[in-house]
C-alpha cells in the first residue's frame, strides 16, 4: 500500500512511531477497513456512521447529532482495530489542524496542556512531541480508546504525555496553562486523508450501498501480512 505524505514532519514522526496505517487514498482506506475488521464490527461501524450522517442532515436536532457521535466513538473505542483505523482516517484533519494549534499555543504559557476528548491520543502525542518541555494530559471517557492511546504513547516513548479515562466535566487534575479540544471532525466525514486538500474534501460515497467486501481469503491474508 502506498503511504500518505504529511505536510507536518512532527505528525509524520508520531504516526510512524505509533505504527498507524497511512493509506494515501480514500479507496485504500475503505479497503483496509473492510478487510481488517470482522463483518459484525464493520457493519456496526457502518450503521453508526450512517446515523451520524442522517443526524447531521437534520441540523435542527442538536441532541440527535450529539447522541449519534457519542455512540459512534463509543463503538469505535470498544474495538481497538477499528479505533486505530478511525484514527488513520482522520490524519488529514490532524495534518491541517495541529500545526496551527501548536503555533497558537506557542504564543502563551504552555507548560501544562490539557487535551479534552483525546480519543486514541494522536493529538496529545503530537503536542507532547512538539513541546518536549511541557506536560500534556489527554482525557477521554471511552476506556478502549484510552488503551489504544496508552499503547501508542509507549511506542512513541513520550514520557511527558499521560492519559486519563474520565468524563471531562468531572476531571480535576489542573491547573493547566492551555486547554485544547481537537476532535471536532464529524464522524460522517471519514476519511480525511493527508493527501486530500481540506477545501476540496467532500463526501463521495453513500454507505447505504457499501463497496463490495473483500473475500474471506483475501481478508485473512491481509491480516496475516499486517
Amino acid at each position: 500500500m502506498r503511504r500518505a505524505e504529511f505536510a507536518d514532519e512532527t505528525l509524520a514522526a508520531v504516526v510512524a512511531a505509533a505504527g498507524l496505517d497511512t493509506p494515501d487514498t480514500r479507496e485504500a482506506w475503505e479497503w483496509r477497513l473492510q478487510c481488517a475488521l470482522p463483518w459484525p464490527v464493520f457493519d456496526g461501524y457502518r450503521q453508526r456512521r450512517d446515523e451520524c450522517y442522517a443526524a447531521a442532515k437534520d441540523a435542527g436536532d442538536i441532541a440527535r447529532v450529539a447522541a449519534a457521535e457519542d455512540q459512534f466513538f463509543a463503538f469505535a473505542g470498544a474495538h481497538p482495530d477499528l479505533c486505530r483505523l478511525v484514527v488513520s482516517g482522520r490524519l488529514g484533519y490532524y495534518d491541517a489542524l495541529l500545526p496551527t494549534a501548536a503555533a497558537r499555543l506557542r504564543r502563551g504559557p504552555h507548560a501544562r496542556i490539557l487535551d479534552l476528548g483525546s480519543f486514541a491520543g494522536v493529538g496529545s502525542l503530537y503536542l507532547g512531541a512538539a513541546f518536549p518541555d511541557s506536560r500534556v494530559g489527554g482525557v477521554e471517557r471511552h476506556p478502549g480508546a484510552v488503551a489504544v492511546a496508552e499503547e501508542a504513547r509507549g511506542r512513541c516513548g513520550l514520557g511527558n504525555v499521560s492519559f486519563a479515562c474520565a468524563d471531562y466535566t468531572a476531571f480535576d487534575a489542573g491547573p493547566f496553562d492551555a486547554v485544547v479540544s481537537l476532535q471536532a471532525l464529524p464522524a460522517y466525514l471519514l476519511p480525511w486523508l493527508p493527501s486530500e486538500q481540506p477545501a476540496g474534501h467532500r463526501r463521495t460515497r453513500s454507505w447505504a450501498t457499501p463497496p463490495p467486501r473483500c473475500s474471506r481469503s483475501s481478508a485473512g491474508s491481509r491480516r496475516s501480512a499486517g
